[in-house]
């Protein structure tokens, strides 16, 4: 759930970070958009740049969003809508976390609850 904020800030899950340096980054922002990154030795690449989805509810909503990394398959979901694929196999594991980025609100705040992860079996 996003506090106070505006059209190009944005928050979201990071996956597969193998460090600060290396990881992707699926976030949601608070004009109803949505951006895919990835960090590769401290370079970001745009896998998908901000994209606008009427699942996204924007400005000071909550959101569920979600990610299902299988192999070098990423998809994504904002409640429980499918987004989009993107091919990558640069990360195959690591840690995920939450993470959110200002570039307009200088008092931005998101609140993040229930944060789960799951196996894919095959």
């Amino acid at each position: 759930t996003s506090g106070a904020c505006k059209g190009g800030d944005y928050y979201g899950l990071v996956f597969r970070a193998v460090d600060e340096s290396n990881l992707y980054f699926f976030g949601v922002s608070c004009d109803g958009k949505f951006k895919v990154l990835k960090a590769e030795k401290g370079e970001l690449a745009v896998l998908v740049d901000f994209t606008a989805h009427s699942a996204i509810l924007p400005l000071a909503a909550t959101n569920l969003i979600g990610v299902r990394a299988d192999g070098n398959q990423l998809s994504f979901y904002a409640n429980n809508v499918f987004l989009g694929t993107v091919t990558d196999g640069t990360f195959t594991e690591g840690d995920f976390g939450v993470g959110l980025r200002s570039f307009q609100s200088d008092t931005l705040t998101v609140t993040f609850d229930d944060i789960k992860a799951w196996v894919i079996q095959r």
